[in-house]
């Protein structure tokens, strides 16, 4: 569901909430907070679905959305990178009886 005007005045949705709520620590909220001049209590309850979407706060969630995005693709990459870490630590038996399972 895209963020709109059709959404203000509603919480965020619950998958919205979950992804932002996966991919953000308090310290983005700091961070968006300072980029747009939304508080970070106010940003918090809006991830938390505490809080209603206006025309004023909804750029933060949109600028949440985008750190959110962001972090998950780092996650991402990190996540092969440290699978292939992983697997020198153990001997091919081992890595087969993973793959396996």
């Amino acid at each position: 569901m895209e963020l709109n005007n059709q959404t203000l005045g509603c919480p965020i949705t619950k998958e919205l909430s979950h992804l932002l709520r996966t991919y953000t620590s308090v310290n983005d909220y700091a961070d968006v907070s300072i980029k747009t001049k939304v508080g970070t209590s106010t940003i918090r309850d809006l991830a938390f679905r505490r809080n209603t979407l206006t025309e004023y706060n909804m750029k933060a969630i949109r600028e949440l959305t985008i750190v959110a995005l962001k972090n998950c693709a780092r996650q991402l990459k990190d996540g092969k990178s440290n699978i292939k870490q992983l697997e020198n630590y153990l001997n091919p038996v081992e890595n087969e009886q993973v793959k396996a399972s």
